[in-house]
């Protein structure tokens, strides 16, 4: 799903076993 860059750092560091896609318009996607 997606998800504001806002929680980037956050769910980037707690999902850090799941592969994670950052895309250019400030949302990734997992």
């Amino acid at each position: 799903f997606m998800i504001g860059t806002a929680d980037l750092s956050v769910v980037g560091r707690t999902r850090a076993g799941e592969e994670i896609t950052i895309m250019e318009h400030g949302s990734f996607s997992f």
